[in-house]
Formats: C-alpha cells, structure tokens, sequence
C-alpha cells in the first residue's frame, strides 16, 4: 500500500540523484533539492482510493473464520432463502485465534461502509460497519447472557408444557417478549466448546473441501438408517484392555454449531428405549431445547431481514444439557439410563413472530395524564421506532403445526431423511435439512457428545474429514489510463494507453501471501495512439518473490522495472500475465504490491535505454533511466500539468472503464471530475462511474 508520506520518502533521494544532471532551461527557477517536495505539497495527488485501518471483533466464535469485504451488499436470497454472496470483495482476510482482524487495507476513496460477510460456520454471515475517519471498527456484542455453569439441585430440574395434545414440553424457558432467547430455567445452558479445528473440518467435509459454498450442494451421501442417525447408549462396551464395562447413565450434551437458514427453526428431541421406537411419533413426549435458532447476521436477524441483529435469540457455539423424564413418575433429571436411545426433531419456521405496535400518545405524559401507558411500559422491553413514534414489542409463538423433521425418517413424509450424521473422535456431528427441496443438510448443525464416549461411538458414521490448511484467493482489479504527450504538454483525455490490471492472490490462515498471478491487458481503443509506446510495471524488489515473466517481456532489473509489451497498440487485448510465488511469512497480504509503479515509456522506438520518457502515476519517482530534462518542464510538473488540474497517468479500482472521446479532456466526460480535483479527493470520488460522453 501506498500514503503519501511513503512516496516523499522515497521520491526525494530518487530525484536528488538527477539534479547534478537537471537542465533548468525550461524552467522558472533553478532546481534545488527542496523543488520536489514543494511539487509534491502543491499539486493534488489524484488517487482514487484511501487507506483505512480495519478493527473487526468477532470473538472467539469466529476463531479463523474467513472475512470478505465488499463495498456493495454482496447477498442475494434463493428460493430456498440460502445466502448467495454476489460479486467480487475488495479483500479477504482470515480472523485470527481470537476472532480479531486488525490490518490496513485501500478501498475506493468513495467508501463509507463495507459490507462484512464470512461464510465460515460459527461466524456472522452478514454485517455492515461504517467507515469513519478512516476507519472501521466493529464488535460483535454477544446476543445471548452469560449462562452460570452446569451447578444445581436434581430436585428443582423441571419441564414446561407447551402443547400438551401433540407431546411438546420444554427444558427451557423463553420470555414471552422477545423473539424466543433461551431462558435458562434448568441451568442447563452454557458456553460450547466446539474446537475451531472441528469447526473447519465440518465445513471442509459438507463443502466438498471449497471455501464457498457449491451450488446444487448435495450431502445426501451422509445419510445412514435411523439406527446409526440417533444417539443409542450401550448398555456395556469393551474398553480399550478389552474389558467389559458395564454402563449405568450417562451425561449427554448438544452443543447448537450454527444455522443458514432463513427459516426461524425449533429444536428438540426425544427418546425411547432402544429397539422399541413407535410406529409414530405422536405417542412420545417432544422436549424443546431451541425455541428459535436464528442468530445474528443470518436472515432475519440483520443480514437485510426484518429484525436487528442484535436482537437475535441464538449465538453458535452454545452447549445444552439435555434431560432425562422418567416417563412413570416425571422426575426430571441429568442422566439419561443405558439402554435409551435418543433422537432429535427440528419444526421448520416453528417460531413465529407477532408484532404489535403501540403509537406514542400525543400528550406526553404517561398514566392518568392521557397518556399511553402501555407505551411507556414497552419503552425497555420493546424496539422503538427511530422517529420515536411507536415501540413495537415482539412475542413469540411456538406453532407446533408447521413440518416437523425427525432423525427418525420413518416418521418423515415419504420416509425421506432429513438428518445426516458423522463423527470425529468420540462427537457426533448433525445436519439438519428444514425443507423437502434441497439437500445441503446445513440448515441447523449441532453435535452430541456424551460423559462417556464410548457407550454412544458409532464405527459405522461417516468420518469427518480433516481438513487443510486454511487458503483462499483474493481478486483485486485495477485500470491505469495514460495521456501519452508527455512532457510538453496533452489534450488529457487519458485514452492513449489503458490497461486492465487483475491481479488473483492466493493466501493462508495466517494472511500470508503464498502466489500472486498478476494479468495485464491492453484495452485502449484502436484508434487511441500515434506514438510507439511500452507497457511497464516496476516492483519493488522486496515484492518480487519467485517471479515468472510471460515470454517475450524484458526484466530490467537495474531498475526492478519489467517490460511488458514495448508496443502497446500492437498487442492491444493481448494478455501479459507476471506470476509471484513467495515462501509462507515472507508477504503480508496487507503489504503486497505496495509501491507497484505502472508506467509507460513513450517513443519508445525513439528512445535511448537510458535517456528515455517515462511517464508515471502522478508524485510516483522516475527511474534512473528517464530523462532528467523532462522532469518539471514545459506545462507539466511531476506528471501532473502545473495547473494542476490533470494528470498524465490515473490508477481506478474498476475494470471496463469507459475513456473519454480523443482529444476530448477527461474533465468534459466526466463532469464530476473537475469538482473532484478541487476538493482534493473530498467530493466526488465516484467520478469515474459516472460517464456523461457522446
């Protein structure tokens, strides 16, 4: 990344070397050493884009979780209300262990937000954070209260009714405002303890090893007989000296994982004893233990739904002891008997959601005075408007009438199975599917694990697959347009040489940049340019890496510059294609390509190596080889012209930039572009999305 502060730095000596050699012959004053920082204080720099420092708190939850950021809401809904990210983000990034990203990045100088979006389970999908000063900060606050841990009386444990006619009791509790957050009646309810590494190998194995989810994504293959689907305690196993151990009770947790649904979803189970399930599950008592698994930034809690994210009544990673009710005498307690085997239950969009508003009265005063009281009182428990007109109170519903889906497929209509299962090292994985038209099997995903692993282990369940180190790519692109008439003087319409620049970044967990393939292509009209000019890019030599050039370019490496094309309009549309490779740790993601100079050499079939027109984004220092005559003379000063008004080279963080008419000046096809240069950058920075040309 580029500041200015960082150009001064190295433009001054670079300089300093030519003004032995400097004719001042076109000049209003002699050079002298301090002539470069007066250019660069006085002209605007005409960059398009800023840096910001980015401070994203996601907490522990999303331990190395993927981040993309995008300027423009990346999600579309399909009809199954799936997330569909759209588009290319600016940047990715991957959390750090405790689910913090601290970097700086450059983004197009007319961002005021940006749009977070992981797909990485246990993460926020979607979040939008302002950009201020500078800078993005975001903390995720925690939607749920911290849970007191697993200490309590057997006596008190106790269930609530909830339809009594259809068999479905509670083992929490939920408020009756509010959209169904856990209430921990039963002190059952804590932080989980999925491991990160659980969480990447789940999602490794459900996403066919893609950091994106596939479309048409089918996990059907980890369906297996109900048998092997529900969790089954043994009444005895062998240990590892081959004994047999006998197996009285056993402690059985879930720990919820994540959702992707836009389906506002209740989770239970139930439980028989082993061999002996009903023909149906009308006869069984059903316990809920997730009134509503929504959580924030999953639709439609944020991510563009209906209620604020922070309202969200579920947060991944939450652990719930499930309880055990003697079905003889309804004691309640926290060890489920050998010989029981338990199954699970999801009632798609189980909860829904009343609203009721209340206006705020006119006269202000509450009570007896006229006002609404129940206004006042909703003021701390409900939502209220922005304009503060009305406060809307929430209540949730339980509609035990909608689909239900059991782990038991049986029950299920068309016996299809709605549950698939696997296992890493003793805990079982779920995924649920909520509906009858798709097959990803990751609307709901929880695990089960038990005091005693091995009276519930199941050889016979898919293996959760080990993942990979974590990597992605990144996909930046970039325009770079010339006004080649150098150095006395230009019609500035910046369409002699254009060239598209997409660069695809390959890096780890740690943002380590492990590849760069970096194509440029010249896409300048055909009728752009006269002169015989060539395409370069200069890395610095610290960016260069294990570099492979497309044949036929020239490395000067006296000047880390590498020639592309020294006939731009010869190859226009013509791919040239730099590929980087550098050791794990050697690159930063956040400092690549910083200092990356394009630049053309016009005339070049005229041009002596070292006596030669270069013509380089503006306050960007010549090379060695560049005539030292040019630089300040005529009507231009340091590629800007000495009104400052235009350059002669422009980077754009777009791609299909549209160039103004020959002849005819940027600032007449882009009439937001005059404003822009006089404001320094303050206004008008999207000018280049907005063509007003013939």
């Amino acid at each position: 990344m580029k500041t200015i502060k960082r150009i001064c730095s190295v433009v001054v000596p670079a300089l300093t070397l030519l003004s032995c050699c400097m004719l001042t012959s076109c000049m209003e004053a002699k050079y002298n050493p301090g002539m470069v920082e007066e250019w660069e204080n006085k002209f605007f720099d005409f960059v398009t884009e800023k840096e910001i420092s980015v401070d994203i708190d996601y907490g522990t939850a999303s331990a190395g979780a993927l981040l993309a950021l995008y300027v423009d809401n990346p999600i579309n809904f399909n009809e199954e209300g799936e997330m569909i990210p759209v588009g290319e983000p600016i940047h990715k990034f991957f959390a750090d262990e405790y689910g913090r990203l601290r970097t700086r990045i450059l983004v197009p100088g007319y961002t005021d937000h940006l749009f977070i979006y992981s797909p990485t389970y246990g993460a926020p999908q979607l979040t939008a954070a302002a950009v201020t000063d500078n800078a993005l900060t975001y903390k995720s606050e925690p939607t749920q209260p911290s849970t007191k841990a697993i200490t309590r009386a057997v006596e008190n444990l106790r269930v609530k009714t909830v339809d009594a006619g259809k068999g479905f009791y509670a083992v929490v509790d939920w408020a009756e405002k509010g959209f169904g957050a856990i209430e921990d009646m039963n002190g059952i309810v804590s932080a989980g303890g999925i491991s990160e590494r659980l969480i990447r190998d789940v999602q490794h194995t459900l996403w066919n090893g893609r950091e994106s989810k596939p479309s048409q994504l089918d996990n059907s293959k980890y369906c297996v007989d109900t048998e092997h689907i529900n969790t089954t305690i043994a009444e005895a196993y062998r240990n590892d000296r081959q004994e047999v151990v006998t197996v009285d009770a056993v402690d059985v947790w879930f720990t919820f994982m994540n959702e992707s649904t836009w389906r506002q979803d209740i989770v239970g189970y139930y439980f028989y004893k082993t061999g002996q399930a009903p023909a149906s599950p009308a006869s069984l008592k059903k316990y809920i233990i997730i009134p509503n698994a929504s959580v924030a930034a999953n639709y439609p809690f944020g991510a563009g739904g209906p209620y604020p994210a922070s309202q969200a009544p579920m947060s991944a990673n939450r652990k719930i002891q499930l309880l055990y009710v003697d079905e003889r005498t309804g004691e309640v307690s926290p060890h489920f008997p050998a010989g029981y085997t338990i199954g699970y239950f999801v009632i798609s969009n189980g909860c829904t959601i009343d609203e009721e508003r209340i206006k705020k009265p006119n006269n202000s005063h509450n009570g007896s005075h006229g006002g609404n009281k129940k206004y006042w009182e909703w003021i701390n428990s409900g939502i209220l408007s922005p304009d503060g007109s009305y406060v809307s109170v929430f209540k949730p519903y339980l509609d035990a009438d909608q689909s239900i889906y059991y782990s038991n497929k049986e029950w299920n209509e068309g016996r299809r199975s709605q549950f698939i299962a696997l296992e890493q090292n003793g805990t079982v994985v779920y995924g649920v599917e909520d509906s009858e038209s798709d097959r990803s099997y990751e609307d709901v995903l929880f695990t089960v694990t038990c005091s005693i692993p091995e009276a519930v282990q199941d050889p016979d369940l898919p293996p959760v697959d080990p993942s990979e180190g974590s990597y992605t790519t990144v996909k930046s692109t970039y325009t770079y347009a010339f006004e080649d008439l150098w150095s006395w003087g230009g019609d500035y319409d910046m369409n002699d040489v254009i060239v598209e620049h997409t660069a695809v970044i390959t890096i780890n967990g740690d943002n380590n940049v492990l590849k760069a393939v970096d194509t440029f292509v010249p896409v300048q009209k055909e009728e752009a340019m006269t002169r015989v000019n060539a395409f370069v890019v200069r890395y610095a030599s610290s960016q260069r890496g294990a570099i492979t050039l497309p044949a036929g370019s020239l490395d000067e490496t006296e000047t880390n510059s590498v020639i592309l094309t020294d006939h731009v309009k010869r190859d226009r549309n013509k791919p040239f294609v730099v590929t980087r490779e550098f050791a794990d740790g050697a690159m930063p993601y956040a400092s690549l390509n910083a200092d990356l100079d394009p630049y053309i050499i016009t005339l070049y079939d005229e041009a002596s190596k070292k006596d030669r027109t270069e013509i380089h984004l503006p306050k960007y220092p010549a090379t060695q080889y560049a005539n030292p005559r040019q630089l300040f003379s005529g009507q231009e000063a340091f590629y800007i012209d000495k009104d400052g008004k235009h350059p002669f080279a422009i980077k754009l963080p777009i791609l299909n930039f549209i160039p103004s008419i020959e002849t005819v000046s940027i600032s007449k096809e882009y009439p937001q572009f005059d404003n822009w240069v006089k404001t320094e950058g303050k206004e008008d920075a999207d000018w280049y999305l907005h063509y007003h040309g013939n």
